[in-house]
């Protein structure tokens, strides 16, 4: 341990810092121990000398075995690579050792280094790659071996009313596949218009994936029992999320604010994020849908008009629950049109402004 001091802006700082040495000479010889807490493995090591490669499993239940594997060199050479960045590159100060690198040269020196595991970035990548290498699903490395989401598969379907004869049946699906490090996204309409787009992302598709929860999407608020039907017409999705150790979970519901999973906006931006970068968007993934809260029987439809004349917004009373953000409306005891901000439903002991001097809105403008 060494102390350096600094002078910033004429303030003295003093910082603790811990270094490790570099590497010198020939490396004959990098033993890995990993060890997880609450796991029926205490420890596992993983020692590479020359082409030759061990793992041993100590106090598994049932008792440690050992396997050996041979590699050529270029497959050592590059897993030797790795783990001399993980040396130079990664340093707990704080005294985790979930995992402890060591690496001895010809001369019989060590150089260690030490640190917690770390369920995503550089280090879970290794981890992967040595996984594969050895063909070795269990081995802990440097990330502890956690679950991970594989594969999301998001379906979205409405049927929407647009009068007594018309009626666009549409939908979508979206998969997010960290095999293939790609999103496809699909979109049908009338079962005539077909468009698909896909995204091939590598290492940007397993980032997005590693930041989703293997238990995403487990609580629905839902809607109450007495949820008017929404007026436009029908709208479900199903989610269906598979993780790296086969565990499967489905979820399905009206696709509304309290019909989704509550962590549902959180994820939807950061994919619609992810893919309005790349040139592709889908509905599935636009708040002005997601957002839509169903109104209770009990509850008065209440908009908030905006007039180009006064610039503020007033609160209107809707008769009927067909008005969204944007429609041209008249209001009665107003000649100038106005423009619906939002909606929300209130029940009438709630309501925003008293109900006595409210103005009702009278109607679009495309009705008259």
């Amino acid at each position: 341990m060494r102390q350096s001091t600094a002078f910033l802006g004429g303030i003295r700082m003093e910082n603790d810092f811990e270094t490790h040495r570099p590497l010198e000479g020939k490396i004959k010889k990098v033993t890995l121990y990993s060890r997880k807490k609450r796991s029926t493995i205490f420890e596992q090591i993983l020692e590479l000398n020359d082409e030759k490669a061990t793992i041993e499993i100590v106090n598994h239940n049932p008792p440690g075995m050992g396997d050996e594997y041979l590699f050529p060199n270029p497959a050592f050479d590059g897993v030797m690579g790795d783990l001399k960045d993980v040396y130079e590159t990664f340093f707990e100060k704080s005294g985790r050792d979930d995992w402890k690198l060591v690496f001895v040269n010809e001369a019989g020196e060590e150089f260690e280094t030490h640190g917690a595991l770390q369920k995503s970035g550089r280090l879970s990548s290794i981890s992967d790659m040595i996984r594969s290498m050895f063909k070795r699903d269990d081995l802990l490395v440097f990330d502890g071996n956690p679950d991970k989401v594989d594969r999301i598969e998001l379906l979205f379907n409405r049927c929407l009313n647009f009068s007594d004869e018309e009626i666009v049946d549409s939908s979508e699906r979206i998969v997010i596949d960290r095999a293939s490090e790609s999103i496809v996204v699909q979109r049908n309409t009338f079962d005539r218009l077909k468009v698909r787009s896909n995204v091939q992302l590598a290492g940007i598709v397993s980032n997005f994936l590693d930041d989703v929860s293997v238990n995403a999407f487990s609580r629905v608020e839902g809607n109450p029992a007495d949820v008017c039907e929404n007026p436009a017409g029908e709208q479900n999705y199903l989610i269906r999320l598979e993780t790296k150790f086969g565990r499967k979970k489905e979820v399905k519901g009206s696709f509304d604010k309290r019909g989704l999973p509550v962590d549902w906006p959180k994820f939807a931006e950061k994919l619609n994020y992810l893919l309005y970068y790349y040139g592709v968007a889908g509905e599935i993934l636009n708040p002005f849908n997601y957002e839509k809260v169903l109104r209770c029987k009990d509850e008065l439809i209440f908009c908030n008009v905006c007039f180009d004349d006064s610039g503020s917004a007033i609160v209107c009373l809707a008769d009927e629950d067909q008005y969204e953000f944007g429609d041209c409306v008249y209001v009665e005891g107003i000649d100038e049109i106005g423009q619906i901000e939002s909606v929300e439903y209130h029940k009438k002991e709630d309501a925003p402004v008293s109900l006595r001097k409210i103005r009702h809105i009278l109607g679009k403008c495309d009705d008259f």
